[in-house]
């Protein structure tokens, strides 16, 4: 599972804790659906926020600005809407940050001024940017998602692109129906100016959802195509395509690994005459995943008795049925208290 990190990471950490991380930018719009690149240089602007900057070398050789998230603060900004003029009829005008000058800043250095390779990241500060792992999945890329313990070992820390801002999609889907009416233009005549098919007509949607379905949000370069398109003004420019970096991790699940969908467990030996006999460790793992300390597990094909065996063995009690009376004996042998029913 991925999480961002939970302190103040531009605040109290140094810059090289960036300085190399990967990043991805969810937001770009191509085959592949993402674009990757690394830090390549970290600034704190110079004004009285302090804000931090990365410049990141994306895999095409492009470079770009972005401000880095805040990691005290959520991952993205909550805004408040106002009518200026006090008329509801009126769109209303998102409250927003001071623009960040981006260039009013101040390079921050590591103290080593060769290449620096951060410890939580595959990637290195050289103009490459390239993987420097060496575990088993160097030859099967498509598994190094596997678990969250290889993708530990290949991502580390890594950075994402991200919308800056909460954005409230019915809000601006009436922004567009409002202009698109104005154009007098179909959303299939727009889909044909940006070069797609079924996809201008979930901006126009207030049904917000998931997958390809309900409304939407252009993306930042979408939003430009499309106010050549309609021509509206610039009042959600800035909410819609500001972007910043966040920062992730992938960190396992405190209460330990899911198990998967196969398990492999060694048979177990016994002595008695049953056929069929569990293994205690298969046993042991069902019980302590699915009933708490002191409680009661119920076997309705108990056989020789192995779940009430392990079910004591865990402190717990066990209400074992069986059909074949020859069985009892196993059971009793077995289980250290047995109080038996028997049913004509």
């Amino acid at each position: 599972m991925r999480l961002p990190v939970s302190s103040n990471f531009t605040i109290n950490k140094r810059p090289e804790d960036i300085l190399g991380l990967a990043v991805r930018n969810t937001l770009f719009k191509d085959k592949k659906g993402k674009r990757e690149g690394c830090v390549k240089k970290v600034y704190r602007t110079k004004d009285g926020d302090g804000c931090v900057l990365a410049l990141v070398r994306w895999e095409d050789g492009e470079e770009s600005l972005a401000i880095v998230n805040d990691f005290f603060e959520k991952s993205k900004i909550e805004i408040d809407l106002v009518y200026p003029s006090g008329d509801c009829k009126e769109f209303p005008r998102p409250k927003l940050p001071s623009v960040v000058d981006f260039d009013d800043k101040k390079e921050l250095r590591t103290s080593s001024a060769s290449s620096f390779t951060s410890s939580a990241s595959s990637f290195t500060s050289s103009p490459s940017c390239s993987y420097n792992y060496k575990g088993k999945y160097k030859t099967s890329p498509d598994n190094r998602g596997a678990s969250p313990g290889a993708r530990k070992s290949l991502f580390g820390e890594y950075l994402v692109l991200q919308r800056r801002y909460k954005i409230l999609q019915p809000v601006i889907a009436d922004y567009l129906r409002f202009w698109r009416r104005k154009s007098g233009i179909t959303t299939k005549e727009i889909d044909k100016l940006l070069g797609y098919s079924a996809t201008a007509g979930h901006w126009f949607r207030k049904d917000a959802g998931s997958w390809g379905r309900g409304g939407s949000i252009p993306l930042p370069d979408d939003w430009f195509r499309l106010k050549e398109i309609l021509g509206f003004d610039d009042i959600y420019d800035r909410w819609v395509t500001e972007c910043h970096l966040v920062l992730q991790t992938v960190k396992p699940h405190p209460k330990g690994k899911n198990p998967g969908d196969v398990w492999n467990i060694k048979t177990q030996h016994f002595p008695e005459s049953h056929f069929a006999t569990f293994p205690e460790k298969l046993v042991r793992r069902c019980i302590l995943a699915g009933c708490p300390s002191g409680g009661v597990v119920l076997d309705p094909f108990a056989g020789s008795g192995t779940t009430g065996k392990v079910a004591q063995d865990l402190g717990r009690e066990a209400i074992l049925i069986e059909l074949i009376p020859e069985y009892l004996r196993i059971i009793k042998k077995r289980c250290r208290v047995v109080k038996v029913k028997l049913k004509d």
